[in-house]
């Protein structure tokens, strides 16, 4: 017997016009991460083609959530006290960088940034080699 949970949800037919783009004069701003696999930067350009008054900006550094990255919450609040994305100076979201790749469960190594294609170059630190530093020190 296959169950059926969702049988007793409501159901209900959907307008056509529902999965339209959303056409507007208002002031919009489109943030994306470059770095997105979920909601790639190239969903925001298709959203932009529909919005007159908006404003794309791509960050560099960023993965799939760029409010907590660099000037991307300081852009927002100019953002909301001018309603005018055109205006915004964005230059400051080419300093955001990826974050660091982590090596071992500490994270980077020694702070410095270090590309996956060079990852195989560093030997993580295990638990057998931190416990062979222990007793040789």
């Amino acid at each position: 017997m296959r169950l059926q949970p969702c049988e007793f949800w409501p159901k209900g037919d959907v307008a056509k016009e529902y999965y339209e783009p959303v056409v507007s004069d208002a002031p919009v701003l489109i943030l994306s991460g470059k770095l997105d696999p979920v909601t790639p930067p190239v969903w925001g350009e298709q959203v932009l083609e529909h919005l007159t008054n908006a404003r794309h900006i791509v960050v560099p550094g960023a993965g799939h959530g760029t409010l907590g990255q660099g000037c991307v919450s300081r852009l927002i609040r100019e953002f909301v006290d001018q309603a005018d994305a055109q205006s915004l100076d964005a230059a400051c979201v080419e300093q955001i960088h990826r974050p660091p790749f982590f090596v071992n469960n500490v994270g980077p190594r020694n702070g410095e940034s270090i590309e996956p294609q060079d990852a195989e170059k560093v030997r993580p630190q295990t638990g057998e080699n931190v416990r062979q530093q222990d007793t040789e020190n």
